[in-house]
């Protein structure tokens, strides 16, 4: 008898907010390599979409107790998608947050970016 590879799922929380915006998402997506666009009730195989390419999740490699992954630069502090892995069971967060200022009709309004993601794998 053949044993079939267990099947991962990935469960993603996303938060995304600025100066007069905020999105939460809740998604969970088959583990399988590729590129993902993630959006409020898809999730999009692909780079074609324009629509929020900043919720892009590349899954590198995946075997029967770990995926391979990238995270986004949105998610992490520096310029570049940030590698990492996790296992079966593990729930892992990546957050960015910065303070800017907003000039609007010559006034100035502090805010702060938030970039917020967990990813589970079951």
């Amino acid at each position: 008898m053949e044993n079939k590879p267990k099947v991962l799922m990935l469960v993603f929380k996303i938060l995304y907010g600025g100066f007069d915006y905020e999105y939460i998402i809740d998604c969970e997506l088959e583990a399988k390599a590729g590129d993902y666009l993630i959006s409020d009730a898809n999730i999009l195989k692909g780079r074609d979409s324009w629509v929020n390419k900043h919720h892009l999740i590349t899954i590198t490699s995946v075997d029967d107790e770990k995926v391979n992954y990238l995270i986004p630069s949105e998610y992490v502090d520096g310029d570049f998608s940030v590698a990492d892995t996790i296992s079966l069971g593990e729930k892992k967060k990546y957050s960015y947050n910065k303070n800017c200022v907003a000039t609007i009709y010559d006034e100035d309004y502090d805010y702060t970016i938030e970039r917020e993601i967990e990813i589970e794998c079951k």
